[in-house]
């Protein structure tokens, strides 16, 4: 998963408007950045002030620019090109990334000495703990509503 922070401050005045936009943001736009491989997005406001901050989580590392910017497949849907334009001149003056410096999912782990546990590598651990359970992993796709792509997801199953 890719993830990138931006901060930008809202024009004067304009902070409950763009809220109110948002909340009611246009289906196209929502569908086009799925698509393009944004899991999530969130912004939040500094209480008190215009400062916003937007936390983008993609599917694997995403090149941003290639997947949203202006010669992506999302900024040629009209409708997200109309969004995109008055965010940009009612709302604010544009976002600017900021460069992340730590994550608990790398800096923990790596001071504790752990790393990511797949199912596959959980599974053989408790095969080889408990031989007298039966062991099942299950691997399987579906069409995943975050990303909208098809995803596949495993679980353990330990039977007595």
């Amino acid at each position: 998963m890719g993830r990138h922070c931006f901060f930008t401050t809202a024009r004067d005045g304009k902070l409950k408007e763009y809220i109110h936009w948002h909340d009611n943001i246009f289906p196209e736009v929502c569908a086009g950045l799925r698509a393009a491989g944004i899991t999530s997005l969130t912004i939040y406001n500094q209480p008190g002030t215009n400062v916003l901050v937007m936390n983008i989580h993609t599917a694997g590392d995403l090149d941003l620019d290639k997947a949203i910017g202006s010669d992506s497949a999302y900024q040629k849907n009209p409708r997200c090109q109309e969004w995109e334009e008055l965010m940009k001149t009612d709302f604010h003056h544009g976002w600017t990334e900021l460069k992340e410096i730590h994550a608990s999912d790398r800096e923990w782990n790596k001071q504790l000495g752990a790393s990511r546990v797949n199912a596959w590598s959980f599974a053989i651990a408790i095969a080889r703990a408990a031989p007298s359970r039966h062991v099942v992993l299950h691997s399987f796709s579906f069409d995943c509503r975050s990303c909208v792509r098809v995803c596949v997801c495993e679980c353990v199953c330990v039977l007595r």
